[in-house]
């Protein structure tokens, strides 16, 4: 990662990325799987395995998803949520 990238992260994120999708799906206990899921559905690019591109916040963030979901909401409602999400961010960009 450069420089400017990684100070544009640090600015922009409040700490350096430092969970690939793997870890940060285990530290938020959810399945990776869903987890993917869950980050195309927003409509971001699938992960580079080996890259952190976590933090912190992304991990909580999962945890609540999961929680939510583990409520009642179900996957598929989560999903369809997610991609709302998406779309409204992209118009909002």
């Amino acid at each position: 990662m450069s420089h400017r990238v990684e100070r544009l992260s640090l600015l922009l994120l409040g700490q350096r990325p430092v969970y690939n999708h793997q870890q940060a799906a285990d530290a938020a206990q959810m399945d990776p799987d869903q987890s993917l899921q869950l980050w195309q559905s927003l409509g971001l690019a699938t992960p580079d395995p080996d890259e952190a591109m976590f933090t912190d916040a992304d991990v909580q963030a999962l945890r609540m998803v999961a929680q939510i979901r583990d409520s009642g909401i179900g996957t598929a409602l989560e999903l369809a949520s997610a991609r709302a999400w998406g779309q409204a961010m992209t118009r909002i960009a």
